[in-house]
């Protein structure tokens, strides 16, 4: 319920309105996750035919740098998607922490995750992170032992 009736956007919660705000952050976390399955299932898609099409044609070198740069490029995209489920992660656990009564006097269903961020959420962290650079750098690896 509105809190002062005058276009005011600050919201009392009540537990149904707790759970649904759970249940959509939850939901921007499944979806970046699935986003991020998606990348990699293009990534293997798309590296694959331009090795396949340059091996079949006989096509220049730079085909391979072409492929090692649409890898970076599809790496970088995975990063954005998995810093943004983190910072989700994390606001998840902030509101889960903060409980409903702690809540009564933020915004209505912020999804505001600027204050969210740590050490985690760092791109160099995520760029080191076990889902990102194994997947990766056998990409590279590939792509540098079929240009060879």
């Amino acid at each position: 319920m509105l809190a002062g009736g005058r276009g005011e956007d600050k919201m009392n919660f009540d537990k149904e309105d707790f759970k649904a705000y759970l249940t959509m952050i939850q939901s921007i976390i499944s979806r970046m996750a699935n986003n991020s399955f998606l990348v990699k299932g293009w990534a293997m898609t798309i590296i694959s035919a331009i090795l396949a099409l340059a091996a079949s044609r006989g096509l220049d070198n730079d085909i391979y740098i072409v492929a090692a740069i649409v890898t970076i490029a599809f790496c970088f995209l995975n990063c954005i998607y998995l810093r943004t489920e983190r910072l989700y992660r994390n606001l998840y656990k902030k509101v889960q922490n903060e409980g409903m009564e702690d809540l009564k006097q933020v915004k209505y269903f912020n999804l505001d995750t600027s204050e969210c961020k740590d050490k985690n959420t760092r791109l160099i962290r995520v760029i080191m992170s076990n889902s990102i650079w194994p997947f990766y750098s056998a990409i590279l690896l590939g792509v540098l032992i079929t240009a060879v």
